[in-house]
């Protein structure tokens, strides 16, 4: 059981008493009542307003929590996918220049092939002085005999 009064109770309870001390003071009793009955009804009513706004706020305070919660996953993520571009591209300069190493490789290994047929035909020329330089002494020991 409860020992505080009801606060419309206790002015209802006022205003009777004060009604039987003075009856010529019923109207004045009777408004300050109706007055009193108000007050306590616009203060209840704000109450229950400012209890709702403080709900509303609490409510609103976890969607912020949840979004700065998300955003920080995504900020994580984008870190992510940041350091992957990262390493792709690492991967592509080094793709690069594998690939311009084996190009410069590849231009030595021409040349080396194109001197070394520059020494074939120098060879094959010299070969075929040679072999008209003994054609050449064949004939001379052929009419010295």
């Amino acid at each position: 059981m409860s020992y505080i009064s009801n606060p419309q109770h206790s002015a209802s309870l006022f205003a009777e008493i004060l009604t039987q001390i003075d009856p010529a003071q019923h109207d004045a009793v009777m408004l300050m009542n109706e007055l009193y009955s108000s007050l306590t009804g616009i203060s209840k009513a704000l109450g229950d307003v400012l209890s709702r706004e403080f709900t509303d706020y609490n409510n609103h305070r976890a969607q912020i929590d949840n979004v700065a919660a998300l955003a920080a996953i995504s900020i994580k993520h984008g870190v992510e996918i940041n350091d992957l571009i990262n390493a792709v591209s690492g991967s592509t300069n080094i793709a690069i220049q594998n690939g311009h190493d084996l190009n410069t490789a590849l231009t030595a290994l021409v040349e080396s092939l194109n001197l070394n047929i520059s020494n074939g035909f120098t060879a094959n020329n010299a070969l075929g002085l040679a072999i008209e330089n003994a054609n050449a002494e064949l004939q001379q020991g052929k009419h010295l005999l």
